[in-house]
């Protein structure tokens, strides 16, 4: 039988912990950053990796100042209501 007919390794996890945004984007751009400075000098690079990779990278930034935006929010009472300001009164 011929090697390249071997399907690829199967991949499963035995365990897993939630990560937030933050910690999800910073090892994000360390392993994107290792990558690129690995691959420097690598002509003929397929970069379909790093692409999806800094597409993650920009989707996580968004996400997080989509989410710090809404947290802002929620601190401002939304049913106090402002009284107006008196107009000065021409004599």
């Amino acid at each position: 039988m011929d090697d390249t007919a071997r399907p690829p390794v199967r991949l499963q996890a035995i365990s897993s912990k939630p990560l937030s945004l933050k910690d999800t984007q910073v090892h994000v751009d360390g392993f994107l950053s290792d990558l690129n400075s690995r691959n420097a000098f690598v002509k003929g690079l397929d970069s379909t990796t790093t692409s999806q990779l800094e597409k993650l990278s920009m989707a996580l930034r968004e996400e997080r100042a989509r989410e710090r935006k809404e947290s802002l929010l929620s601190f401002v009472p939304r049913d106090v209501k402002v009284p107006a300001i008196p107009q000065p009164q021409q004599c």
